[in-house]
């Protein structure tokens, strides 16, 4: 920074709760950019592990919390969350304009992409975006 004639910058230092917590603010961070229907996708791909991860986390949290281990249950009125699928819900989070639907078939394709598995014959419900980027995952990592 001294070289560019700044003594000080500003900077905002943010405290996250977990790893998780952090990756997934990172890319809500970066949602008003403009982005490339790969990048979409490796966004949509990343907070599904992250999605999958924190369920595994109330799983196992859930199994202690069950009624038979409650010394005195409660019986509370929950309110009901969003309904929905999480694919919906992703779709709108990642700002991917797109429905969840279209947008969970192109993380699929991109898996399949990079995980190495590439079927004989490309699966033709795939969107054309989706095949687009199978072909440039191929094309540019897999040399």
């Amino acid at each position: 920074m001294l070289a560019l004639g700044f003594i000080t910058t500003n900077a905002i230092i943010r405290d996250f709760h977990d790893e998780l917590d952090e990756q997934e603010k990172l890319i809500a961070y970066n949602q008003q950019r403009e982005k490339t229907k790969a990048r979409i996708l490796t966004e949509a791909y990343k907070l599904r592990e992250i999605e999958a991860q924190r369920a595994k986390e109330r799983q196992a949290k859930g199994h202690f919390n069950a009624p038979q281990y409650e010394q005195t249950p409660v019986k509370e009125i929950v309110p009901e969350l969003e309904k929905g699928q999480s694919r919906d819900s992703l779709a709108q989070k990642i700002g991917a304009g797109m429905s969840g639907r279209t947008l969970e078939k192109g993380v699929k394709g991109f898996r399949a992409a990079k995980e190495g598995v590439f079927p004989e014959e490309r699966p033709s419900r795939l969107p054309c975006e989706a095949l687009k980027i199978i072909v440039w995952y191929e094309a540019s990592w897999k040399k």
